[in-house]
């Protein structure tokens, strides 16, 4: 059982690494997006741009308000990917 957890918590680590590099948390912010937006709709057709730049205003998100339309659309969260130009990665 202790095992069993630790190894949880190690996958858990290893997921937010991957989320979060230094003072970018961008990811991990439109991770938790993308499922609260899944929570809340139970959409298997994931979100748009414009979807969770809603919940942005909603929510007053300044970081991903900043991004603007153009940067939050390269989030595909139909596929949980990121399709940016390099110039907003």
């Amino acid at each position: 059982m202790l095992a069993e957890q630790t190894l949880q918590e190690e996958i858990r680590k290893k997921f937010f690494i991957t989320l979060v590099v230094g003072d970018d948390d961008y990811y991990y912010i439109i991770a938790l997006m993308v499922a609260y937006l899944y929570h809340e709709n139970k959409s298997e057709n994931g979100c748009s741009a414009d979807e969770l730049l809603e919940l942005a205003e909603g929510y007053s998100i300044k970081k991903i308000l900043t991004l603007g339309k153009r940067a939050a659309g390269c989030v595909d969260g139909r596929n949980a990917r990121v399709i940016c130009p390099a110039e907003y990665q």
